[in-house]
């Protein structure tokens, strides 16, 4: 596997196989209300080079806008299925669907499922916000990701949703992080 970084929380995601698969792709710019850049700024062709990728998936780990980019996403085949957790809630959902996606695929939380032959573990949000502030919301928002190949290879990626070693050495086994 091989893991191109993007920009944010933005990578390009390749297995062994040639397959790609995208995780929260911010391209545009001038998120919330144009107050938020990419920095720095990602270069014009490396910009056209990712908007013109067909991927196999795309994983979107909560609703903020520079991880659910419309302008960005607006950019891929609505028939492209989108990755995102089975959360309590149904506003991630909602929101991929009304950008006209029509393969959005909720994954149960903490379990280490098999999508198109690769193990995938959509894992809940470990803790606060990021800096350990407070969530303005009552319920989880963000999630994080666990790709695993068929060698083993494994990859955890963790965006806005901060882990600590304590939480790590106690969820390993019922959050479906690979150990």
């Amino acid at each position: 596997m091989r893991a191109d970084y993007v920009a944010n929380a933005g990578f390009v995601l390749t297995l062994r196989d040639g397959r790609v698969l995208m995780t929260d792709p911010w391209l545009s710019g001038g998120a919330y209300y144009g107050s938020w850049y990419n920095y720095p700024p990602v270069p014009h062709d490396q910009r056209e080079r990712y908007a013109s990728l067909r991927p196999d998936w795309i994983y979107i780990s909560h609703l903020h806008p520079d991880h659910l980019d419309p302008g960005t996403l607006r950019q891929y085949p609505l028939d492209t299925p989108v990755l995102i957790g089975n959360l309590s809630h149904r506003h991630l959902h909602r929101s991929v669907s009304q950008l006209g996606f029509t393969r959005v695929v909720e994954l149960p939380l903490g379990e280490l499922c098999v999508v198109d032959g690769i193990e995938i573990a959509i894992l809940n949000q470990f803790a606060t916000a990021g800096g350990g502030y407070e969530d303005e919301v009552s319920y989880a928002i963000d999630t994080s990701l666990v790709v695993r190949e068929a060698d083993g290879t494994t990859l955890l990626n963790v965006v806005d949703n901060p882990i600590t070693l304590e939480q790590r050495r106690t969820s390993s086994s019922s959050s479906g992080i690979p150990t």
